[in-house]
C-alpha cells in the first residue's frame, strides 16, 4: 500500500526526489560514514543529487562501505565522464588525513548542514519513503 509523500522536494519524471547538492570536492571535504547505516543514507542522498559511481552505477547499487568499514569516507566530485553529474569516490580516513592533502573530514550531519537547502529530518524522511516504495522498479 502506497502512502502519500509530503513532496518537500522537486521530483523527476519517475517521482524520485531531486536534490541540488553542493559537492564536497569544492571545499576539499570528505564525508565520514562510520556505520553501514550512515553510508546507505548518504548513498540515497547522492542518488537524489544525480551522483553516480565512476562506473556509472547508481550509488545505492554498490556497497563500497564493506572495503573500509568504519574508516569509509566519500567524496562527491565533478564527473569528467558523465555530463551534468557528480561522481562518487571512496577511501579510508587515513588517505586524506596526511597534512599535505589539506582536506577536511566531516560527519554526515555536518555535510547536510552545508547544503542549501539544509538536508533536514523531514527531507530524509521523504527520500527514505520514496526508496522504500518506488525503487524496486529501477
Amino acid at each position: 500500500m502506497k502512502t502519500e509523500l509530503i513532496n518537500l522536494l522537486e521530483r523527476d519524471k519517475n517521482g524520485q526526489p531531486k536534490l541540488n547538492l553542493i559537492p564536497s570536492y569544492k571545499s576539499k571535504t570528505l564525508i565520514s560514514t562510520p556505520t553501514q547505516e550512515e553510508y546507505q543514507e548518504l548513498m540515497k542522498i547522492a542518488e537524489c543529487g544525480d551522483c553516480r559511481w565512476y562506473s556509472g552505477a547508481f550509488p545505492t547499487r554498490i556497497n563500497a562501505w564493506k572495503h573500509y568499514k568504519k574508516e569509509t569516507c566519500i567524496n562527491i566530485g565533478k564527473s569528467y565522464f558523465m555530463e551534468n553529474k557528480y561522481e562518487l569516490g571512496t577511501c579510508d580516513k587515513n588517505c586524506f588525513e596526511v597534512e599535505h592533502w589539506n582536506w577536511n573530514i566531516v560527519s554526515l550531519q555536518k555535510f547536510y548542514k552545508r547544503q542549501n537547502p539544509e538536508i533536514t529530518p523531514e527531507i530524509l524522511n521523504e527520500i527514505n519513503k520514496w526508496f522504500e516504495e518506488f525503487s524496486n522498479g529501477k
